[in-house]
């Protein structure tokens, strides 16, 4: 099961990392990795549900689960 988050949650949580360590003065993979997948994410779905497709809503789910950056999973899969 996987959360849905926010861009703001997302950039909340990468900054908390980045204060942990170092300030850092420029924009960061990660960053734009949130920006892109977040914004991306909500087009296709507009997409997905305007468009009619020959796949299911579960198959979709789980083309947007593996587009998922590997730098981000840590943020919105369940750890236990």
């Amino acid at each position: 099961m996987i959360f849905r988050p926010t861009t703001k949650f997302l950039l909340s949580e990468s900054f908390k990392e980045l204060s942990q360590k170092k300030a850092v003065d420029k924009i960061t993979i990660k960053e734009i990795a949130i920006k892109v997948y977040c914004y991306g994410t909500v087009c296709t779905i507009c997409e997905f549900l305007v468009n009619p497709t020959k796949i299911s809503a579960e198959e979709f789910a789980n083309l947007l689960e593996g587009a998922l950056p590997e730098c981000l999973k840590k943020y919105l899969y369940e750890t236990k």
